[in-house]
């Protein structure tokens, strides 16, 4: 009986973190992604070489 809740509380827990990570991935961000300029033409430059992070 207790491995069974066990489990069943396991698979809560995934669905819950999974659909959190879901949300989360949907809803924050930048919105009105046209406002922004094409990476080519932006003034805007990384301090750091592209294939360095």
């Amino acid at each position: 009986m207790k491995t069974l809740l066990l489990k069943i509380l396991g698979g809560v827990l995934a669905v819950l973190t999974a659909t959190g990570v879901g949300v989360y991935w949907f809803a924050t961000g930048p919105t009105n992604l046209g406002q922004y300029p094409p990476a080519s033409t932006s003034p805007y430059r990384l301090p750091y070489p592209a294939d360095k992070t």
